[in-house]
């Protein structure tokens, strides 16, 4: 194995719901309806634009959040969206920050996640991980996962079966890594599923089979 590439969301910093706190700033700061109800639905329809995008853009993506809502937000929300994520979403557990340090004496690292990559760079480096990773790579620079493209990125300079990917949605990082026969890892953190994934409930199992 020469490559480990990690998942962001949900694998190495996992979603609180104080995060939701600055989608409501956002939505007051350009004047729009600003409540707990109006920022979850911006959140679900942002998501949601994940599961029919080929990459992540800004216009793209406001066009299909618009649409999807019956909103009429200016791109402009979705950059200061951008800005808040990447100074206050970037809290990292113990279990996290150790393996990658340990990881890091042992292999390349990754990242790669669905969002904008630079939005991910930013927290990485206000979690002081950044400089553990060679590279990360967002969905506004390769086609977004599950697509062949996303994970084949990795393998300019070595084989698949030199990669581990690591994440912890079956849809995107299992099914997409596997589409391509790359070894992967489910971070199953819920324990919801069954042993015929390979699975780890916590990341500091990583320690044990890496």
């Amino acid at each position: 194995m020469r490559k480990i590439i990690f998942d962001l969301d949900n694998t190495l910093i996992m979603h609180k719901e104080k995060y939701l706190k600055y989608y409501v700033k956002a939505l007051e700061e350009f004047g729009y309806d600003a409540n707990m109800d109006e920022a979850k639905k911006l959140y679900k329809s942002i998501g949601d634009y994940e599961k029919i995008c080929n990459q992540y853009d800004y216009d793209g993506l406001m066009t299909f959040v618009n649409a999807d809502l019956g909103t009429n937000y200016d791109v402009k929300l979705l950059e200061r969206l951008n800005y808040y994520i990447g100074e206050y979403w970037y809290e990292m557990d113990e279990d996290a920050i150790a393996i990658i340090e340990y990881l890091a004496n042992k292999y390349e690292l990754y990242v790669l996640t669905n969002w904008f990559g630079f939005v991910a760079e930013k927290r990485l480096a206000k979690a002081g991980v950044l400089k553990y990773f060679k590279e990360v790579v967002g969905g506004d620079k390769v086609p977004t996962k599950p697509q062949k493209e996303s994970f084949l990125y990795f393998t300019k300079d070595c084989d698949v079966s030199e990669c581990l990917m690591i994440g912890d949605s079956v849809e995107t990082d299992y099914v997409g890594a596997t589409n391509v026969q790359m070894p992967v890892i489910l971070y199953d953190y819920k324990n919801i599923y069954d042993d015929s994934y390979r699975r780890i409930n916590s990341l500091i199992e990583l320690k044990k089979i890496l």
